[in-house]
């Protein structure tokens, strides 16, 4: 059995990181676990543990879906995060809403159901997650960096493949390994 999800690899630019690492500067005593910039990608679809036999009919009904899907531009317009500024959890960057990328979700959600695999139990909300909060003292620095980005587009992305990954869960946190990617069309 694999743990798996289906994802859209989001790779930053150098001027993103970068802000990234200053902000793990500016919060470098407050309790937070930091993602690893090479493992940002937006989650289509988490599937959970599949059977090993599984995986090839799986990734035949993906190249179905991307053979028929065009390439489309995302832009990543924004900090937030995910609870409330006076008790955040999930510290996030954030797109300006795209039809493509709801519609590829909502395709991908109702092919895996047809296969038996839950629908999402939550709306589809596409984000980056960059930290996770355990504890912050300083939320009035995290508003301000919030309101500083408010609006502005950070980067753009053309998004022309989805990827079949399996997520190995390790004590340092997960590590995640391409099974499949699925060129979009």
């Amino acid at each position: 059995m694999k743990r798996t999800f289906i994802a859209i690899d989001i790779p930053l630019e150098s001027g993103i990181v970068g802000q990234i690492y200053e902000l793990k500067a500016e919060f470098v005593n407050e309790k937070i676990k930091w993602v690893n910039p090479d493992q940002h990608h937006i989650t289509i679809q988490f599937l959970g543990n599949v059977e090993n036999s599984d995986i090839d009919r799986i990734n035949e009904s993906l190249s179905k879906i991307t053979g028929n899907f065009s390439k489309f531009s995302l832009e990543l317009t924004e900090f937030g995060v995910f609870k409330n500024l006076y008790n955040p959890r999930v510290f996030w960057i954030g797109f300006k809403p795209c039809d493509d990328l709801v519609l590829l979700q909502k395709i991908v959600a109702d092919e895996m159901y047809r296969y038996g695999f839950e629908k999402p139990d939550k709306p589809f909300s596409p984000h980056l997650t960059i930290a996770r909060i355990k504890m912050l003292k300083n939320s009035h620095k995290l508003k301000e960096i919030i309101d500083q980005y408010k609006g502005k587009v950070l980067q753009v992305i053309e998004v022309g493949e989805i990827i079949l990954y399996e997520s190995i869960l390790k004590p340092q946190g997960p590590e995640y390994k391409v099974i499949k990617k699925h060129l979009l069309s």
